[in-house]
């Protein structure tokens, strides 16, 4: 073969070998960034599915640590209650001690003798039983009783025409009753008793009942929230490794009542995948209704300078697994390594 020939064939080769390359080239990138885009998602909700599983944690750490000093409080309550059981018992039986004592030297009552059979011209009188003590401090306070309600009724007599009132009510049904062991006292609360006029006293006119003051309302509680909303971004460049957002919010309560965070991240633009490098999702807690809430993101030490340019702040649900409401906001912050 001549020079000639060896050039065209060479020629034809490389031609043939661009070609062959081009092809493959041609079908093997799409394949790659497919399997790039597809690995980069996974990879973000691999992050989501963390700080989702992070916040359930930390919820479970606090439930935990409050069941714990529920725990404590209750054991307290039981030692408290067992000693309490136990000073009463010993006061209990302190308190029986004298009265079994007492109980033990009080005599038995004794029957009166059988009168004599022989008629005497003048016969003795039958001896009266012994009072035991009990019965004696009863007819003590029966007579007490009979005096004290004299002294109400004599005061009533007294007092009452004077000052126009409804007369006071006769002495209790127990005190009357009480009186037979002392007839005098028993029978005086009837007299004056009976000098008191019957007839019934007016009645007052019955006051108008003060108007209460009503509990303010707050709006919230009195026109319903239609819709989700994040509004009124506030920024706070704190270091160069932390800022401080505040916004507003209004939730409807749509995705339930617990179990509902406000998560804010600072991007390189607005997209997801440019998240700063370094800083996380934080949250904080948000209720039903209208509220404002304070998030710092904080960057971890020895990463490379940034910039953000946005920042993206979301309603999230853990029970179900979804941001639901998002709203971006512009902010440019210079992070510092």
């Amino acid at each position: 073969m001549n020079a000639d020939e060896l050039e065209v064939d060479a020629r034809e080769r490389l031609d043939r070998w661009i070609h062959e390359s081009q092809q493959l080239l041609g079908g093997a990138i799409p394949g790659i960034m497919e399997d790039r885009q597809r690995q980069q998602g996974r990879v973000e909700a691999a992050e989501r599915t963390y700080d989702h599983l992070r916040v359930e944690a930390d919820d479970l750490r606090r439930e935990l640590r409050g069941l714990d000093s529920e725990v404590r409080t209750l054991k307290g309550e039981l030692v408290e209650m067992s000693r309490a059981a136990a000073v009463l018992a010993d006061h209990l039986h302190q308190a029986l001690v004298p009265l079994t004592t007492i109980n033990q030297k009080v005599p038995p009552r004794e029957a009166p003798p059988p009168p004599p059979v022989e008629m005497e011209p003048a016969p003795a009188p039958a001896p009266v039983p012994a009072v035991s003590r009990s019965l004696a401090k009863t007819v003590a306070l029966v007579a007490a009783g009979a005096i004290g309600a004299l002294v109400l009724a004599l005061a009533a007599v007294l007092v009452v025409p004077m000052r126009q009132a409804p007369p006071k009510p006769a002495p209790p049904p127990e005190l009357e009753r009480g009186a037979p062991s002392e007839p005098a006292p028993a029978r005086a609360p009837s007299g004056p008793a009976s000098a008191v006029p019957r007839k019934p006293a007016p009645k007052p006119a019955a006051l108008p009942k003060p108007a209460l003051p009503k509990p303010p309302v707050s709006p919230e509680s009195v026109v319903p929230i239609a819709h989700n909303e994040i509004r009124n971004f506030r920024a706070v460049n704190v270091s160069g490794q932390e800022l401080r957002i505040t916004v507003d919010y209004a939730y409807a309560g749509d995705y339930g009542a617990s179990e509902i965070f406000m998560h804010a991240v600072a991007l390189e633009r607005d997209e997801w995948t440019s998240r700063v490098p370094g800083t996380g999702f934080p949250y904080a807690s948000i209720e039903v209704g209208g509220g404002t809430v304070t998030i710092d993101i904080s960057r971890q030490p020895d990463t490379p300078p940034a910039t953000s340019t946005v920042v993206k702040v979301c309603m999230v649900s853990i029970k179900k697994r979804a941001a639901f409401m998002c709203q971006t906001f512009a902010y440019t912050k210079t992070w510092e390594s």
